[in-house]
């Protein structure tokens, strides 16, 4: 977040990942940077979870700014934070004991993730 003065002033959203991929890709000038510059999207506190997804799903946004009734900055939240709280804390690394990391089989089915076998 880029504010002016107080940290409730937020002016713009400048996102890490497209950062760090404008400055692997290509020479990073003062335009490079402006480009990058993100309009913030402000949520009310105590907006419904799932308008909020909704919105995040519709609009392709990844982050929010969390006000109160005063416009004061309560904190961010992201669709991961939502998902974590909804279903508890989740991981994009592989599952030990997982037995495959997927692929096509004899018949031609494509599998994503084979779950693990317990005997019954």
């Amino acid at each position: 977040m880029v504010y002016q003065g107080d940290i409730d002033r937020v002016l713009v959203v400048l996102h890490v990942r497209k950062t760090l991929s404008a400055l692997h890709n290509q020479e990073f000038e003062r335009e490079t940077l402006r480009e990058l510059l993100a309009e913030p999207y402000f949520v009310p506190a105590g907006t419904p979870i799932f308008q909020q997804l909704q919105f995040f799903q519709e609009s392709r946004h990844r982050i929010a700014i969390v006000v109160n009734e005063y416009g004061e900055l309560q904190g961010l939240v992201t669709p991961e934070d939502i998902i974590e709280e909804l279903i508890g804390e989740f991981t994009t690394t592989i599952p030990r004991g997982a037995s495959s990391l997927g692929g096509c089989n004899e018949e031609g089915e494509c599998i994503v993730a084979e779950a693990c076998r317990c005997a019954s």
